[in-house]
Formats: structure tokens, sequence, C-alpha cells
């Protein structure tokens, strides 16, 4: 094999494993559903993400990556050690701090992501009320079953 080749091959050896790997984690969940064959869950995953793009179109905007939380008030401390060799005692204090907001962090991006995944999870439900969402063998939110898997 020529050296260019060669180079060209590993290189799209190396991005297809980099790929690969990176998607493992993200895996989406699959609906599943006793009564259903998986033609009628993909039949009625389709109509449901047609509605809820219908409803919640991408749109431009500023959104959260995450959620923002409290960071709790600590009390006042103080930190002592005795000395053997100067036979004293030095203490270091810690003041108290208040209860604090962390804001979310915000990000430009499709502010109807969230209305739009609630909005399919909830249209699959209404479909058939023994749909489940299972991700990692467990059953989680009908949001994280967006994209169409087969189990």
């Amino acid at each position: 094999m020529p050296k260019p080749y060669f180079c060209s091959f590993i290189l799209l050896v190396t991005s297809l494993l980099l790929t690969a790997c990176g998607s493992v984690s993200s895996k989406p969940g699959h609906w599943v559903n006793p009564n259903l064959s998986q033609m009628a869950i993909k039949l009625n995953h389709d109509v449901c993400i047609k509605q809820a793009w219908e409803s919640y179109p991408w749109k431009y905007g500023m959104i959260s990556l995450e959620n923002g939380y409290t960071e709790p008030a600590k009390l006042a401390t103080s930190d002592c050690r005795y000395s053997e060799i100067s036979k004293s005692t030095s203490c270091t204090y810690y003041p108290a701090v208040p209860q604090r907001e962390v804001p979310a962090e915000m990000v430009k991006g499709d502010e109807n992501i969230k209305l739009r995944a609630t909005a399919y999870a909830a249209c699959m439900v209404d479909m058939d009320k023994n749909y489940k969402c299972i991700k990692g063998g467990r059953e989680v939110s009908g949001m994280y079953c967006g994209q169409y898997q087969e189990p």
C-alpha cells in the first residue's frame, strides 16, 4: 500500500474508533410496549416527533446547559494545631459563608429543545399508556427516547 493511502487509512480508522467510543455513553433509550410490534412503535415515534417539531420548531436563543443550584451555608470554624516543638497552639479561623444561589450556565442554542422533548414523550404515552422508555436496562423519562432505537 503506498504511503499516502496508508496514512489516510490510519486516519480513517482512528477517527472511526474515536467516534464510536464517544457515542457509547450517550446512547439514547428505546421505547418498549408489550402490546405493540417494533413497526407500530416506530410509526408512533414518527408521528410524535413530527407533532413535537410542528408545535415547538427550532428557536434560536439562550438556554441553560444545566440547572442552577444552591450552595448551602457554612458555619464559622477554626482549625487549631498544637506544636510540640514550640509548645504553642496556632489556629486558623474560617468565617461563616452564607447560602448562595449559583445560576445555570447559559449558552446560545435551541430554546424549544426541552419543550419539544417533553411534548414528544407525552405524545408517545398519550398514544398508549403501556409505553416505557428504557435506557441502560431501567425505565427513564421519555425525553431520553427521542431518537428512535430498536431494543
